[in-house]
Protein backbone atom coordinates (compact mmCIF):
# COMPACT_ATOMS: atom_id res chain seq x y z
CA UNK A 1 0.00 0.00 0.00
CA UNK A 2 1.34 3.69 -0.59
CA UNK A 3 0.25 6.93 0.41
CA UNK A 4 0.75 10.25 -1.85
CA UNK A 5 1.15 13.02 0.17
CA UNK A 6 1.07 16.88 -0.72
CA UNK A 7 5.01 18.38 0.02
CA UNK A 8 4.98 20.66 2.64
CA UNK A 9 7.53 22.28 0.77
CA UNK A 10 5.58 22.88 -2.63
CA UNK A 11 5.77 26.43 -3.03
CA UNK A 12 9.45 26.08 -3.83
CA UNK A 13 10.24 24.79 -7.29
CA UNK A 14 11.98 21.56 -7.58
CA UNK A 15 15.17 21.64 -8.16
CA UNK A 16 17.49 20.10 -11.07
CA UNK A 17 19.77 17.19 -10.13
CA UNK A 18 20.85 13.63 -10.71
CA UNK A 19 19.09 10.80 -9.22
CA UNK A 20 21.06 9.65 -5.59
CA UNK A 21 24.02 7.07 -6.73
CA UNK A 22 23.74 6.04 -3.23
CA UNK A 23 22.69 6.01 0.20
CA UNK A 24 24.46 7.75 2.90
CA UNK A 25 24.14 7.70 6.79
CA UNK A 26 26.87 8.55 9.74
CA UNK A 27 29.21 6.22 10.40
CA UNK A 28 33.21 6.10 11.37
CA UNK A 29 34.66 7.25 8.92
CA UNK A 30 32.70 9.33 7.71
CA UNK A 31 30.56 9.08 4.67
CA UNK A 32 31.08 11.75 2.14
CA UNK A 33 30.61 12.89 -1.49
CA UNK A 34 28.94 15.66 -3.76
CA UNK A 35 25.70 14.73 -2.80
CA UNK A 36 25.92 14.94 0.91
CA UNK A 37 27.28 18.68 0.25
CA UNK A 38 23.67 19.02 -1.93
CA UNK A 39 21.90 18.00 0.58
CA UNK A 40 23.13 19.76 3.18
CA UNK A 41 22.65 23.21 1.39
CA UNK A 42 18.90 21.96 0.87
CA UNK A 43 18.54 21.12 4.11
CA UNK A 44 19.50 24.88 5.47
CA UNK A 45 17.43 26.14 2.62
CA UNK A 46 14.27 24.59 2.70
CA UNK A 47 14.56 23.08 6.85
CA UNK A 48 16.93 25.95 8.31
CA UNK A 49 19.08 23.43 9.49
CA UNK A 50 22.14 25.22 10.05
CA UNK A 51 24.75 22.88 8.90
CA UNK A 52 28.06 24.22 7.32
CA UNK A 53 28.30 22.19 4.16
CA UNK A 54 31.40 20.33 3.71
CA UNK A 55 30.54 16.98 2.15
CA UNK A 56 30.60 15.04 5.03
CA UNK A 57 27.80 12.95 6.54
CA UNK A 58 28.77 13.65 10.54
CA UNK A 59 26.22 13.78 13.66
CA UNK A 60 25.27 16.78 12.99
CA UNK A 61 23.93 16.12 9.25
CA UNK A 62 22.37 12.43 10.25
CA UNK A 63 19.88 14.86 12.95
CA UNK A 64 18.92 17.38 10.46
CA UNK A 65 17.92 14.47 8.21
CA UNK A 66 16.07 12.52 11.05
CA UNK A 67 14.22 16.42 11.80
CA UNK A 68 13.44 17.00 8.30
CA UNK A 69 11.87 13.05 7.68
CA UNK A 70 10.15 13.41 11.16
CA UNK A 71 8.18 17.24 9.65
CA UNK A 72 7.89 15.18 6.22
CA UNK A 73 5.98 12.07 7.69
CA UNK A 74 9.54 9.61 6.30
CA UNK A 75 11.01 6.87 7.86
CA UNK A 76 12.82 8.81 10.78
CA UNK A 77 16.44 6.43 10.19
CA UNK A 78 18.69 9.46 9.78
CA UNK A 79 19.57 7.83 6.56
CA UNK A 80 20.07 9.89 3.31
CA UNK A 81 18.08 7.96 0.88
CA UNK A 82 15.84 7.91 -2.74
CA UNK A 83 12.76 8.96 -0.83
CA UNK A 84 14.62 11.58 1.10
CA UNK A 85 16.70 13.24 -1.69
CA UNK A 86 13.57 13.52 -3.70
CA UNK A 87 11.52 15.02 -1.11
CA UNK A 88 14.58 17.51 -0.49
CA UNK A 89 14.14 18.37 -4.33
CA UNK A 90 11.29 20.13 -3.92
CA UNK A 91 8.85 17.28 -5.37
CA UNK A 92 5.38 18.07 -4.96
CA UNK A 93 4.21 14.48 -4.42
CA UNK A 94 5.72 11.70 -3.12
CA UNK A 95 4.44 8.27 -2.79
CA UNK A 96 5.75 6.84 0.53
CA UNK A 97 5.32 3.14 1.78
CA UNK A 98 2.84 2.62 4.84
CA UNK A 99 2.22 -0.52 4.30
CA UNK A 100 3.32 -3.32 6.67
CA UNK A 101 4.95 -4.63 3.75
CA UNK A 102 7.26 -2.03 3.80
CA UNK A 103 8.69 -3.30 7.56
CA UNK A 104 7.89 -6.88 7.34
CA UNK A 105 8.64 -8.35 3.70
CA UNK A 106 9.46 -12.14 3.22
CA UNK A 107 12.93 -11.66 4.09
CA UNK A 108 12.81 -10.19 7.39
CA UNK A 109 9.56 -12.67 8.22
CA UNK A 110 11.54 -15.41 7.45
CA UNK A 111 14.50 -13.96 9.76
CA UNK A 112 11.64 -13.26 12.90
CA UNK A 113 10.89 -17.35 12.33
CA UNK A 114 14.10 -18.72 12.56
CA UNK A 115 16.12 -18.92 16.58
CA UNK A 116 18.17 -15.84 16.95
CA UNK A 117 19.02 -12.82 19.80
CA UNK A 118 20.28 -9.61 19.44
CA UNK A 119 23.46 -9.34 21.67
CA UNK A 120 25.96 -12.22 22.39
CA UNK A 121 24.25 -14.14 25.55
CA UNK A 122 21.29 -13.15 25.48
CA UNK A 123 18.14 -16.22 25.06
CA UNK A 124 17.13 -16.97 21.27
CA UNK A 125 13.80 -16.43 20.40
CA UNK A 126 11.66 -16.83 17.08
CA UNK A 127 7.93 -15.58 15.66
CA UNK A 128 5.71 -19.17 15.72
CA UNK A 129 2.12 -19.13 15.12
CA UNK A 130 1.04 -19.26 18.24
CA UNK A 131 3.28 -16.07 19.30
CA UNK A 132 6.59 -15.89 20.78
CA UNK A 133 8.84 -19.08 21.45
CA UNK A 134 12.04 -18.56 23.91
CA UNK A 135 14.58 -20.72 23.82
CA UNK A 136 12.56 -23.56 22.65
CA UNK A 137 9.67 -23.07 24.50
CA UNK A 138 6.63 -20.76 23.59
CA UNK A 139 6.12 -18.03 26.37
CA UNK A 140 2.94 -19.17 28.02
CA UNK A 141 0.77 -16.63 29.62
CA UNK A 142 -1.35 -17.23 33.02
CA UNK A 143 -4.91 -17.42 32.68
CA UNK A 144 -5.05 -13.78 34.13
CA UNK A 145 -2.91 -12.57 31.68
CA UNK A 146 -4.66 -14.43 28.43
CA UNK A 147 -7.78 -12.69 29.78
CA UNK A 148 -6.49 -9.50 29.99
CA UNK A 149 -4.85 -9.78 26.43
CA UNK A 150 -8.75 -11.00 25.23
CA UNK A 151 -10.09 -7.88 27.00
CA UNK A 152 -7.64 -5.69 25.87
CA UNK A 153 -8.21 -6.83 22.22
CA UNK A 154 -12.31 -6.71 22.20
CA UNK A 155 -12.87 -3.39 23.70
CA UNK A 156 -10.05 -1.67 21.72
CA UNK A 157 -9.53 -3.40 18.57
CA UNK A 158 -11.26 -0.43 16.68
CA UNK A 159 -9.31 2.17 18.20
CA UNK A 160 -6.23 -0.10 16.71
CA UNK A 161 -7.56 -0.60 13.53
CA UNK A 162 -8.30 3.67 13.22
CA UNK A 163 -4.65 3.87 13.80
CA UNK A 164 -3.12 1.18 11.74
CA UNK A 165 -4.54 3.04 8.66
CA UNK A 166 -1.74 5.47 9.17
CA UNK A 167 0.44 3.50 11.14
CA UNK A 168 0.00 -0.38 10.39
CA UNK A 169 1.51 -1.77 13.25
CA UNK A 170 0.47 -5.52 13.90
CA UNK A 171 -2.11 -5.81 16.89
CA UNK A 172 -0.21 -8.52 18.84
CA UNK A 173 2.06 -6.01 19.68
CA UNK A 174 -0.22 -2.66 20.35
CA UNK A 175 -2.35 -5.45 22.62
CA UNK A 176 1.05 -6.68 24.18
CA UNK A 177 2.43 -3.14 25.22
CA UNK A 178 -1.10 -1.69 26.30
CA UNK A 179 -0.69 -4.79 28.56
CA UNK A 180 2.55 -4.74 30.03
CA UNK A 181 2.47 -1.04 30.76
CA UNK A 182 -0.38 -0.20 31.74
CA UNK A 183 -2.30 -2.88 32.53
CA UNK A 184 -5.10 -1.96 30.62
CA UNK A 185 -6.16 0.90 32.49
CA UNK A 186 -6.57 4.15 30.17
CA UNK A 187 -5.73 6.59 33.75
CA UNK A 188 -2.52 5.17 34.45
CA UNK A 189 0.18 7.59 35.20
CA UNK A 190 3.94 6.99 35.80
CA UNK A 191 6.20 9.88 37.05
CA UNK A 192 9.84 9.48 36.27
CA UNK A 193 12.24 10.78 38.73
CA UNK A 194 13.03 14.93 38.10
CA UNK A 195 8.83 15.01 37.45
CA UNK A 196 7.10 17.93 38.73
CA UNK A 197 4.90 16.79 41.37
CA UNK A 198 2.26 19.90 41.39
CA UNK A 199 2.33 19.68 37.48
CA UNK A 200 4.11 17.41 35.59
CA UNK A 201 3.26 18.63 32.26
CA UNK A 202 5.49 21.01 33.07
CA UNK A 203 8.20 18.38 32.49
CA UNK A 204 6.51 16.36 29.86
CA UNK A 205 9.58 14.01 29.14
CA UNK A 206 9.12 12.88 32.48
CA UNK A 207 5.44 11.91 33.17
CA UNK A 208 3.91 8.89 30.94
CA UNK A 209 0.22 8.66 30.60
CA UNK A 210 -2.50 6.10 29.44
CA UNK A 211 -2.99 2.60 27.78
CA UNK A 212 -0.08 2.90 26.16
CA UNK A 213 2.33 4.98 28.43
CA UNK A 214 3.85 7.21 26.06
CA UNK A 215 5.77 10.03 27.51
CA UNK A 216 3.78 13.49 27.17
CA UNK A 217 6.47 14.80 25.65
CA UNK A 218 7.20 11.96 22.85
CA UNK A 219 3.55 11.60 22.32
CA UNK A 220 3.46 15.58 21.07
CA UNK A 221 6.70 14.43 19.00
CA UNK A 222 5.33 11.80 17.27
CA UNK A 223 1.78 12.89 16.64
CA UNK A 224 2.96 16.82 15.82
CA UNK A 225 0.77 18.46 18.35
CA UNK A 226 2.27 20.52 21.15
CA UNK A 227 -1.31 21.19 22.26
CA UNK A 228 -1.66 17.62 23.54
CA UNK A 229 -2.41 17.23 27.58
CA UNK A 230 -1.69 14.35 30.45
CA UNK A 231 -5.70 14.79 30.50
CA UNK A 232 -6.09 13.91 26.62
CA UNK A 233 -3.85 10.91 26.74
CA UNK A 234 -6.29 9.19 29.04
CA UNK A 235 -8.42 9.05 25.79
CA UNK A 236 -7.60 5.51 24.92
CA UNK A 237 -7.58 6.05 21.35
CA UNK A 238 -5.38 9.13 21.43
CA UNK A 239 -3.12 7.10 23.54
CA UNK A 240 -3.62 4.05 21.15
CA UNK A 241 -2.66 6.03 18.05
CA UNK A 242 0.39 8.25 19.98
CA UNK A 243 1.69 4.60 20.95
CA UNK A 244 1.54 3.11 17.83
CA UNK A 245 3.23 6.23 15.83
CA UNK A 246 6.13 5.81 18.14
CA UNK A 247 5.94 1.92 17.51
CA UNK A 248 6.30 2.79 13.66
CA UNK A 249 9.37 5.55 13.96
CA UNK A 250 11.56 2.88 15.64
CA UNK A 251 10.18 0.20 12.88
CA UNK A 252 13.17 0.91 10.98
CA UNK A 253 15.44 -0.45 14.00
CA UNK A 254 13.33 -3.32 15.53
CA UNK A 255 11.45 -4.60 11.97
CA UNK A 256 8.92 -5.41 14.49
CA UNK A 257 10.78 -8.18 16.11
CA UNK A 258 8.30 -8.28 19.57
CA UNK A 259 11.17 -8.32 21.95
CA UNK A 260 13.04 -5.70 20.12
CA UNK A 261 9.84 -3.48 20.01
CA UNK A 262 9.31 -3.95 23.36
CA UNK A 263 12.64 -2.95 24.72
CA UNK A 264 12.76 0.04 22.23
CA UNK A 265 9.35 0.88 23.58
CA UNK A 266 10.42 1.04 27.26
CA UNK A 267 14.15 2.12 26.72
CA UNK A 268 13.71 4.43 24.08
CA UNK A 269 16.19 2.40 22.16
CA UNK A 270 18.08 -1.06 21.41
CA UNK A 271 21.31 -1.06 23.93
CA UNK A 272 23.03 -3.90 25.57
CA UNK A 273 22.43 -4.28 29.36
CA UNK A 274 24.48 -7.45 30.64
CA UNK A 275 23.40 -8.45 34.40
CA UNK A 276 23.35 -11.88 35.49
CA UNK A 277 19.35 -10.98 35.74
CA UNK A 278 18.81 -10.48 32.78
CA UNK A 279 18.69 -13.10 30.31
CA UNK A 280 17.98 -10.87 27.26
CA UNK A 281 20.88 -8.46 27.17
CA UNK A 282 18.52 -5.83 26.06
CA UNK A 283 18.04 -3.15 28.11
CA UNK A 284 14.60 -2.79 29.73
CA UNK A 285 13.29 -1.27 32.94
CA UNK A 286 13.84 -2.22 35.96
CA UNK A 287 17.37 -2.81 35.16
CA UNK A 288 19.12 -5.87 35.98
CA UNK A 289 16.27 -7.91 35.04
CA UNK A 290 14.13 -9.37 32.33
CA UNK A 291 11.36 -9.06 33.54
CA UNK A 292 9.86 -6.64 30.78
CA UNK A 293 10.71 -8.44 28.01
CA UNK A 294 9.49 -12.19 29.98
CA UNK A 295 6.23 -10.18 30.44
CA UNK A 296 5.65 -8.35 27.13
CA UNK A 297 6.24 -11.56 25.58
CA UNK A 298 3.63 -14.13 27.48
CA UNK A 299 1.43 -10.65 26.52
CA UNK A 300 2.06 -11.31 23.15
CA UNK A 301 1.46 -15.19 22.90
CA UNK A 302 -2.31 -14.23 24.68
CA UNK A 303 -2.77 -11.47 22.13
CA UNK A 304 -2.01 -14.55 19.48
CA UNK A 305 -4.61 -16.70 21.08
CA UNK A 306 -7.04 -14.52 21.07
CA UNK A 307 -7.00 -13.85 17.46
CA UNK A 308 -6.66 -17.76 16.69
CA UNK A 309 -9.82 -17.61 18.80
CA UNK A 310 -11.92 -15.10 16.72
CA UNK A 311 -9.97 -13.96 13.36
CA UNK A 312 -12.74 -11.45 13.10
CA UNK A 313 -11.79 -9.78 16.36
CA UNK A 314 -9.50 -7.22 14.16
CA UNK A 315 -11.32 -4.79 11.88
CA UNK A 316 -9.79 -3.22 8.64
CA UNK A 317 -7.52 -1.92 7.81
CA UNK A 318 -5.84 -3.52 11.27
CA UNK A 319 -2.89 -5.59 10.68
CA UNK A 320 -1.34 -8.98 12.86
CA UNK A 321 1.60 -11.25 12.32
CA UNK A 322 -1.57 -13.94 12.26
CA UNK A 323 -2.47 -12.66 8.57
CA UNK A 324 0.77 -13.22 7.20
CA UNK A 325 1.92 -15.78 4.97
Amino acid sequence: MSQTIDSPVSALAPTSAPPLARSYWFTQPMMRGDDVFRAQRLLNDRAGAGLKPDGLFGAATRDAVMAFQRRRGLAEDGVLGPVTWAALQGDRRLALPTGLGAVLDPATLAALRTPHTRFPGGVLWRLVPGGIEVDGELAKPSPAEAALAARVLRDRADAIATAAARFPVPVELVVATICTESGGLPAARRLEPGCDPVDPALTPRRVSVGLMQTLLSTAREVLGDEAISLAALENPSLSIRAGMAFIWRQAARTRFDPPLVAAAYNAGSLRFEGSAGNRWKLCQYPIGTGRHLDRFCRYFTAASMALAADPTALPPPGVAFGALA
